[in-house]
């Protein structure tokens, strides 16, 4: 019990060294990915620069609201993600680093 234990934590530190490294994510097409998937990414992922959400059709305002959150993130391609509006646009005006923001419908 002892040893599955380590192992668990150390498989989870693993992991959380990666996400943290992590800079450039393509999640396009992915129509599982929800507004609660949104918020779970921003949680523990601090150093994306480059997310592509294109076709993410369950991705809505409120999850584009939760990807304002990444404060390093540079580019954001969410083409094809029929549920966000000029409102949930609107939210990612504080990013100053945003160089890049792909929209066609």
């Amino acid at each position: 019990m002892c040893c599955a234990s380590k192992h668990k934590r150390g498989r989870h530190a693993s992991r959380s060294r990666i996400t943290q490294q992590l800079h450039h994510l393509d999640i396009s097409g992915s129509k599982r990915v929800t507004d609660g998937g949104m918020a779970r990414l921003v949680s523990f992922q601090t150093s994306l620069r480059i997310l592509s959400i294109e076709g993410c059709s369950n991705v809505t305002d409120i999850g584009i609201a939760d990807v304002a959150l990444l404060t390093r993130l540079e580019s954001l391609s969410c083409n094809k993600c029929v549920k966000i509006s000029d409102v949930g646009i609107a939210k990612l005006l504080p990013l100053q680093r945003l160089r890049h923001l792909s929209l066609e419908a």
